[in-house]
């Protein structure tokens, strides 16, 4: 229990408390002040930003550097009719690894039926949509944000089609699961169209596949757009000149020129690439000529770039 004290003993206390604090003023206090510690100052931490790096124009790896393939062999274009009558052809780009992947017919997309107007070409696209050769409106495509995208490579010859300043690194995996990598930069007055195909069979077996995906970054987000192309042999001769016609600015009054700005460039340079059980096989081309009508283009108005196949 706290023990009172009166007013004169408390007055007492007071008194006493204030000569001694009069005295440690006068004299000094006994107790040695302390020298004040400095703070250390922390490291200034890397500022996170999501600017994305010019990368080289074209560096490829897990890629053999040749791939023999007989011209005869079916998956080869211009060859003549195949086993179900139909004449699978490209006109309008070099010999090589382009003829395994771009012909007509081939599979494409379309952006809205009701900008068909004639019938014919209305009930052909209406029967392509139907049997899975062609996508309609908005499915499987978009713009590209973030700092890393996953796209669906399906089996049997599904496709992505990416156009932009720069698609950046791409990665996915061969037949046997290993790692590729394709690096496309960006140039000067120069946009880029890929077109990236699985040509990997459906194993016919429940619970697996041969699905692959293509993974990107360093990419321009906001400014690559990717489309999906249904599963087939090819993928459309005349959808990929339109777009290859699109990145030159060429449908400039609609506003749609893709991740180049509605005037497009002079310099497209064109990667096709496709997953093969023999590896990775591609060609890339450049086409310089943005006054050339993409229904008159034809193999010299390419120059050839790299291509790692030979139709022996």
């Amino acid at each position: 229990m706290a023990k009172e004290i009166s007013r004169r003993d408390f007055l007492k206390l007071a008194a006493l408390a204030t000569a001694g604090a009069v005295l440690e003023a006068a004299c000094g206090s006994t107790t040695p002040t302390p020298t004040p510690t400095p703070t250390p100052k922390e490291a200034p931490q890397p500022k996170e930003t999501n600017e994305v790096q010019n990368l080289p124009y074209f560096r490829v790896e897990g890629v053999p550097p040749v791939i023999y393939i007989d011209p005869k062999d079916p998956r080869v274009a211009n060859n003549g009719p195949d086993a179900a009558g139909i004449d699978h052809q490209n006109p309008f780009m070099p010999k090589g690894a382009a003829w395994l992947i771009v012909a007509d017919p081939g599979h494409y997309r379309v952006d809205s039926l009701a900008n068909v107007t004639d019938p014919k070409t209305r009930a052909f696209i209406e029967r392509d949509i139907r049997n899975g050769a062609a996508f309609e409106g908005e499915a499987y495509k978009g713009v590209l944000t973030g700092q890393e995208a996953v796209l669906p490579l399906w089996e049997n010859g599904g496709a992505v089609i990416l156009t932009g300043a720069q698609p950046g690194i791409l990665t996915t995996e061969d037949a046997d699961g290993k790692p590729v990598e394709i690096t496309l930069g960006r140039q000067n007055n120069h946009g880029w169209v890929v077109v990236f195909v699985n040509g990997l069979k459906r194993d016919g077996i429940r619970g697996t596949d041969t699905n692959r995906a293509l993974r990107l970054t360093q990419y321009d987000p906001g400014f690559t757009m990717w489309q999906g192309i249904p599963p087939g042999m090819f993928i459309s001769e005349k959808y990929v000149a339109q777009t290859i016609s699109d990145a030159h600015g060429n449908y400039r009054d609609r506003g749609t020129s893709p991740g180049q700005g509605q005037d497009g460039v002079n310099n497209v340079s064109v990667l096709l690439a496709k997953i093969l059980p023999e590896g990775v096989v591609y060609t890339l081309l450049q086409h310089n000529d943005p006054n050339t009508p993409w229904g008159n283009y034809k193999p010299n108005d390419f120059v050839v770039i790299a291509n790692n196949v030979i139709l022996k």
